[in-house]
């Protein structure tokens, strides 16, 4: 997963909406590089907004990048969980900030985002950890050890998430998470 700055996250926009305010623009208003090209197959990976029938691919991308960046699926019992943890919520409860990354082989990456970092921090808590709590018990201590790091983790999240330091969000209130799979990478749609 990679986390982008407000300069990248500016361009990206441009990429999505084609709009520019500082920059110039070329063929449809959009920036160059956001017309890079597959290698393989000269067809662009388009950014676009995401679709409630997208929400699945987003749990598979998720599980396929979970263990630093490298397919997870083996190392879950449910391969939704870190889905659960890093992906859904975002295009369920902030859909007009979730995008999917697609070429002709269909959805190979996201971008999902949080305007109001603490305020989505308070939705989670209310209306999506409770009904994961009940669904994913927190293990005991000898039922964690038999369970992938990854799995201890997204567990761990969801009975304890970290939340947004006021510190930290009055300088930066929004977050924002960018995700490809290895089959979508080099395509012009990013990398994790």
């Amino acid at each position: 997963m990679r986390n982008l700055g407000l300069a990248e996250v500016a361009r990206l926009g441009q990429c999505v909406t084609g709009e520019s305010h500082t920059q110039p623009t070329v063929r449809g208003g959009r920036p160059p590089e956001c017309d890079r090209t597959n290698p393989v197959n000269s067809e662009p990976a388009r950014i676009r907004p995401y679709q409630p029938d997208d929400l699945d691919e987003l749990y598979r991308i998720c599980v396929q990048t979970a263990d630093n960046g490298q397919d997870a699926t083996s190392m879950f019992r449910d391969p939704r969980l870190p889905g659960h943890v890093h992906a859904a919520p975002y295009a369920l409860f902030e859909p007009s900030l979730a995008f999917v990354a697609q070429d002709a082989g269909g959805v190979g990456g996201y971008i999902i985002a949080a305007l109001d970092s603490q305020a989505f921090e308070q939705r989670l808590e209310r209306d999506w950890w409770p009904a994961l709590r009940a669904s994913h018990p927190e293990p005991s201590q000898d039922l964690a050890k038999g369970l992938s790091s990854p799995e201890q983790f997204a567990l761990h999240w969801i009975h304890h998430p970290l939340g947004t330091p006021d510190e930290l969000a009055r300088g930066f209130p929004s977050h924002c998470t960018l995700t490809s799979s290895r089959d979508c990478k080099g395509r012009g749609s990013g990398g994790s």
